[in-house]
């Protein structure tokens, strides 16, 4: 008899009030029978898990919506699958299939189905059969290796959702012309050399994926799809931006990442409602004045743009006045811009990899600063006005060259999380075993031969990394015990 997980043991606890049951990597080579008394259950997650039959108990589970068996070796589906005339989402990634029964199309609610990387023989048979059923919605036919993606799939004209990311796809047939409806599409991690021309023929396309693939050029009537929100052209070979890109004008996130871009097209400015832009790991010699016409943009990441002068970009960036994260990382930084102290809705800032050996001044001027990573810098010494950060929730110094921490940080009240890892550090302020908010404590690899009373008094929940140094047995010991969640 299988043994009962807590979450399902929980459940049994009020049976008719269970709607939801995650049994996620419960390593279930069964399900216990017992889950037949939840009659309520809507929401299944049985992901990652070693079912290598279906459970025929789920079959009496008459008011499931969703049924997740992501990750589990099944090598088969009962033929009396459509006694689930309630589902609506189905998910059979990385099983054993190799073929679907026909009950798939029985299933008159489905709506969202995804079996990727399963060995199926014959996906063109398996669609005939999905189609015959429920009005699909979703579909994922992610890392199944197709070369071409079957004719079948124009079976399913109210397709919103498509993802065949993970194949090895260098063109879309002419008979995805008939989903008309599509809003989301995926062809990341393909062998598209050119962006798909008929993609462009999608006018009501919210959401196009197409990172990681060999891209070399943005070609089309890409500036066609007015209803654009998401474009992500990540990890590609991408040498320009058309200037035509500056149509999509109810663009919101743009993912420029990874590519061999040294230039962006003036007309970026035209996107009014951009909220996210990454132009991480290019070769931008400089940023287009336009950029600073941004005004809705939040999420700015440069990093790895080593080609920028930030003196002569924090021109621009100064004027994004909306800015809350801000990405400079690995950029040969030295010393931050003046400017920096303009970026006053600023709540997150990432410097890691450069070669900071100040704390720059300008920083402290950030008061609704929330997260800050200054790892891997050349970090001397952190003042004492760091305790102005008032809203700072996490703080990584890790990697510097630092030989004592302020006393400053036992005033920052809504510190969750501090990492100075890799130092020379030899105390840990008093005042940080007084903040109630934290949750890590991170110093390891320091100087630290004792800790404070303050500090040892923190709550045992709280996870304290010590290792790596000098510390004696004793101490040792007494750390071990009262830090359990600690390594």
């Amino acid at each position: 008899m299988a043994e009962i997980p807590v979450a399902l043991r929980s459940a049994l606890e009020n049976p008719s009030a269970a709607t939801s049951l995650d049994l996620t990597g419960a390593r279930l080579a069964a399900l216990p029978e017992e889950i037949a008394q939840l009659q309520a259950l809507e929401v299944l997650d049985l992901s990652g898990n070693a079912l290598l039959r279906f459970p025929a108990v789920v079959l009496r589970l008459g008011k499931l919506r969703v049924l997740r068996l992501n990750g589990n070796p099944l090598l088969a589906l009962p033929a009396d699958l459509a006694s689930l005339s309630s589902l609506e989402e189905l998910d059979l990634t990385d099983a054993d299939l190799t073929s679907l029964p026909a009950s798939v199309g029985k299933l008159p609610r489905l709506r969202s189905v995804t079996f990727g990387r399963n060995p199926l023989v014959n996906l063109p048979a398996e669609l005939k059969k999905l189609a015959a059923g429920g009005t699909i919605t979703s579909l994922t036919l992610k890392g199944l290796e197709l070369k071409a993606l079957p004719k079948e799939i124009a079976l399913f004209p109210d397709l919103v959702a498509l993802d065949v990311s993970n194949n090895q796809l260098n063109r879309l047939p002419a008979e995805l012309e008939a989903l008309e409806r599509l809003a989301v599409l995926s062809i990341s991690a393909n062998k598209f050399a050119a962006f798909p021309e008929l993609v462009c023929g999608f006018r009501s396309l919210q959401e196009v994926h197409a990172a990681g693939n060999p891209l070399r050029e943005l070609t089309g009537n890409i500036q066609e799809l007015k209803e654009l929100r998401v474009l992500d052209l990540s990890e590609n070979k991408l040498i320009d931006v058309p200037a035509a890109i500056g149509g999509l004008e109810q663009l919101e996130v743009l993912n420029l990442a990874g590519n061999r871009l040294n230039e962006l097209p003036p007309n970026v400015g035209r996107f009014g409602r951009l909220r996210r832009l990454d132009l991480a790991r290019n070769k931008l010699a400089s940023l287009p004045a336009e950029l600073a016409e941004l005004q809705a943009l939040e999420d700015l990441d440069l990093t790895d743009d080593r080609g920028l002068d930030l003196d002569v970009e924090f021109e621009k960036i100064r004027k994004l006045v909306a800015l809350r994260r801000l990405v400079l990382v690995n950029n040969g930084v030295k010393r931050l811009p003046k400017p920096l102290t303009e970026l006053t809705e600023l709540r997150e800032l990432r410097l890691e990899y450069n070669h900071i050996g100040l704390f720059p001044e300008e920083i402290l001027s950030l008061t609704r600063l929330e997260e800050l990573s200054m790892h891997s810098n050349r970090l001397g010494a952190v003042p004492e006005g760091i305790g102005r950060l008032a809203a700072l929730r996490v703080l990584d110094l890790s990697r510097n060259e630092l030989v004592s921490l302020p006393d400053a940080l036992g005033e920052l009240a809504s510190l969750r999380v501090f990492r100075a890892t890799s130092n020379r550090i030899a105390a840990v302020p008093a005042g940080m075993g007084r903040l109630a908010s934290l949750q890590e404590l991170d110093v390891a690899a320091n100087q630290i031969v004792q800790f404070p009373p303050e500090i040892m008094g923190l709550a045992s929940q709280v996870r304290v990394s010590w290792a790596g140094n000098p510390v004696g047995d004793e101490l040792r010991l007494r750390l071990a015990e009262r830090f359990p969640l600690s390594s």
